[in-house]
């Protein structure tokens, strides 16, 4: 590996044991090794820290053991932890591509060490199927490189791309610590971690390849039924865009159509978690929102999520 890039794997765990060996193993298989991988046991019950233990021996195998407490601030510790050029949050349930390493590489010596790089990814399914869960599409439609994060995330908007997810992307370590960034204990951190994160990046590259796996499986955050808490993880994302517009004016006037963009789809997706979580009328915040910002489709489109809801309870799934 060209020595001016250096990257740190950071590897949240928490009641895996039937996942994490996988996971690991297609860390230290790449062809190119990253400089450390590191291994945050959120408190495990099962036999997690048992299995990673396997693995201690390696030189690139860091471990760290706390209390439970989820795994925004898991990746948190793994952040403050980390000592490489560039760090990559990598859940403990799926799988890398063999060239993942090698390909970051590759791109940040011949972008001079952009900020972010993106790419895509797919999923498979691991004891569900297609019928069961529909997984989000994880494709960037975006290749090629931009003077800053938001002229990126423009495109990535436009091309369908803009995922949040924390796995599909690596972003230069310096950055968390300079701009304070911290995943917030909730769920569905990487809805509230996407815009502020991308808003400091300069220069930032995006591409078309899938580096990544994610596992569909039963138990899963993305796969379990959904409850108040994912409407309020996503609430918190969008009090998070208000905060960033009062603190930041400058940045929102240069892009505040992005901006917008992002906050009507966030009012969209809490009415609809909401509802999911049969809970009707969602917190005052995200009303206030979608009266004060949202166009004739974000009402179009809450009142479809409302109507599709009055049939569920009226007819049931027929």
């Amino acid at each position: 590996m060209n020595s001016s890039f250096s990257i740190s794997i950071i590897m949240p765990a928490y009641n895996v044991e039937k996942y994490i060996a996988e996971a690991i193993e297609s860390v230290l298989s790449q062809s190119v090794l990253p400089d450390e991988l590191i291994v945050v046991n959120d408190g495990s019950t099962d036999a997690t820290r048992e299995i990673v233990a396997q693995y201690e021996s390696s030189p690139v195998v860091k471990v760290i053991d706390k209390k439970n407490q989820g795994l925004g601030p898991a990746r948190n510790t793994g952040v403050e932890a980390a000592t490489s050029e560039y760090v990559y949050f990598f859940d403990s349930d799926d799988i890398l591509a063999i060239d993942f390493v090698k390909t970051m590489a590759r791109v940040a010596n011949a972008e001079s060490m952009p900020d972010i790089i993106m790419f895509s990814g797919e999923s498979f399914y691991d004891g569900l199927s297609r019928s069961e869960f529909l997984p989000p599409q994880y494709n960037r439609g975006v290749t090629g490189c931009f003077k800053s994060g938001v002229d990126l995330y423009r495109e990535l908007l436009a091309s369908g791309g803009a995922v949040s997810s924390a796995c599909l992307y690596v972003s230069r370590r310096m950055l968390w610590g300079e701009n304070r960034l911290k995943f917030k204990p909730v769920l569905h951190e990487d809805e509230e971690m996407i815009f502020p994160l991308m808003a400091a990046c300069s220069a930032s590259c995006c591409l078309d390849e899938v580096l990544f796996y994610r596992r569909v499986r039963a138990g899963s955050i993305m796969s379990s039924e959904q409850t108040i808490r994912n409407a309020e993880g996503v609430l918190c994302a969008l009090q998070s865009m208000f905060e960033i517009k009062n603190d930041n004016p400058g940045l929102i006037s240069d892009c505040y159509e992005i901006w917008l963009l992002r906050v009507r789809v966030l009012i969209v997706s809490v009415f609809r978690r909401s509802l999911a979580a049969k809970a009707i009328f969602p917190d005052r915040v995200v009303v206030g929102a979608l009266l004060r910002y949202g166009d004739f489709a974000t009402f179009y489109r809450v009142i479809d999520l409302y109507v599709f809801f009055l049939r569920q309870k009226l007819f049931g799934s027929r």
